[in-house]
């Protein structure tokens, strides 16, 4: 019995002391490239989220990805920082790059050699996603090789020094795409999970998607025609991307207004972050976008709001048989003025985590601003008593994690006093408005654009609204 003990002990030692010889490894090329970069803080979480939650395959892979870069730092010392957050990201979440095998590491080692000898001395931003975009394209290279079409090598000549992402975008269509162009996942390959990604090559080989055994959501012919051909740019998902636009596929088939559809997604908290909610009621959605796409004036996000209420969240058995624009509308104005659901006492004690840090104060034109993010629906009824607009209606939504609200306010006489409040969703702005519902002014909007820069949320125009 002793003897298997101390066998097992030995073993067991023996386990972990070659563990900490990949950990060892993977600090030395940590150490290594850490020379080489402006902000090394993102490292230290890194190496111990690698350490402490990933197999050692991880940590090995990891060590010889960084051996790779750090030996040809000097071909790619212009998006050298950039290269290597773009590693750390695919370590943690890119099924892709998690499950290569010895063969594919090697082949995407090969694309990169190509790219440092064809096109030496390009220029990343380090702010875009041009580093995870050439990342994404030599791991799709290192499983789908002998599907390129044109040579690597020439079209790597053809890079401008100074590159933007719509350019590797169209790289990475010049060397796969030979037959038609699924433009709603080429032009965001870069986020695809590795199930999107094998039905997107699927289709670059000349195949139906119908035919493909992880197709999502059933597609009808009429939705694939729209899905390839006729939905409206940009769509500005982030996730899941084939599922969203298959979605979108179904409802602009039976609305076709192209104006429509990009805000009405927007603006749906369940779309965007419960979508399997979204598609399970998908039916009533169809039917909503078919009834508001009556209508290119109406306020789409008021009433979107009111929908997700009352299918989602309300507890009601809400249908819109018999319903029409109008009825609707008439719906979403009296539950936005009466604020119906104030007078539940639960929505009034409803709390939530903070999911952004607080941010410095900013000062413009000598009026200082801060901004605060609502945590409560006390909070959030103080909000809208005080600039008479609807915000207490997304108190529930928040509480979901559907969005987050900030209110943006204003020093005046050594006090603080709201001024603007902002809806934040999947770390993007979509909707701003000040007392009464009015629209920012251009010295407010230069202000939320230097708190957003600073908290590193999107600014993006064309999705903005009003509450």
């Amino acid at each position: 019995m002793k003897e298997s003990t101390y066998s097992c002990a030995l073993e067991m030692s023996a386990h972990l002391n070659h563990h900490q010889e990949y950990f060892d490894d993977l600090e030395h090329e940590i150490n290594l490239a850490s020379n080489n970069l402006k902000n090394t803080q993102f490292l230290t979480k890194e190496v111990r989220n690698i350490k402490d939650f990933q197999p050692k395959g991880i940590s090995s892979r990891t060590t010889k990805w960084l051996t790779f870069f750090n030996k040809n730092h000097d071909y790619c010392r212009f998006y050298f920082e950039a290269t290597i957050c773009a590693l750390f990201a695919a370590a943690q979440k890119n099924e892709i790059w998690r499950t290569q095998t010895t063969e594919e590491l090697n082949l995407s080692f090969n694309f990169y050699a190509t790219i440092f000898s064809n096109a030496p001395n390009l220029f990343l931003n380090e702010k875009s996603e041009s580093a995870t975009i050439l990342m994404q394209i030599s791991l799709i290279f290192s499983k789908y090789s002998g599907m390129v079409v044109k040579s690597i090598r020439e079209e790597a000549k053809k890079l401008n020094k100074y590159i933007l992402e719509p350019e590797l975008i169209n790289f990475f269509k010049c060397i796969f795409i030979k037959y038609e162009d699924p433009y709603v996942l080429t032009n965001k390959f870069y986020l695809l999970k590795m199930e999107e990604v094998n039905i997107l090559m699927h289709i670059l080989q000349g195949n139906n998607i119908k035919s493909h055994p992880q197709l999502p959501i059933k597609i009808s012919n009429k939705e694939l025609f729209i899905l390839v051909n006729k939905l409206p740019q940009p769509l500005y998902f982030k996730n899941n991307i084939l599922a969203r636009s298959i979605v979108a596929a179904k409802l602009f088939l039976q609305g076709k207004n192209s104006r429509l559809l990009p805000a009405f997604l927007v603006y749906s908290k369940v779309f965007n972050h419960h979508l399997d909610e979204f598609v399970s009621a998908l039916d009533f959605w169809v039917t909503a976008f078919y009834l508001l796409a009556k209508d290119e004036q109406f306020n789409n996000a008021q009433i979107i709001d009111y929908l997700e209420y009352k299918k989602h969240m309300s507890g009601e058995s809400y249908s819109l048989k018999g319903r029409t624009y109008n009825s609707i509308l008439r719906e979403t104005l009296l539950w936005h003025d009466t604020q119906e659901y104030t007078r539940k006492e639960e929505v009034m004690k409803l709390n939530w985590q903070p999911r952004y840090e607080i941010s410095n104060t900013i000062i413009e034109d000598a009026v200082e601003y801060k901004f605060n993010e609502i945590t409560n629906g006390e909070e959030m009824l103080f909000e809208t008593k005080h600039l008479h607009h609807c915000v207490f209606s997304y108190t529930e939504s928040c509480h979901r994690g559907f969005c987050s609200i900030f209110s943006m306010q204003k020093s005046k006489n050594g006090e603080w006093k709201p001024s603007i409040t902002i809806e934040v969703q999947q770390n993007s702005i979509v909707q701003i408005a000040g007392k009464n519902n009015r629209s920012a002014s251009a010295m407010e909007i230069n202000v939320i654009k230097r708190w957003a820069s600073q908290m590193k949320i999107e600014y993006i125009e064309q999705n903005l609204q009003f509450l």
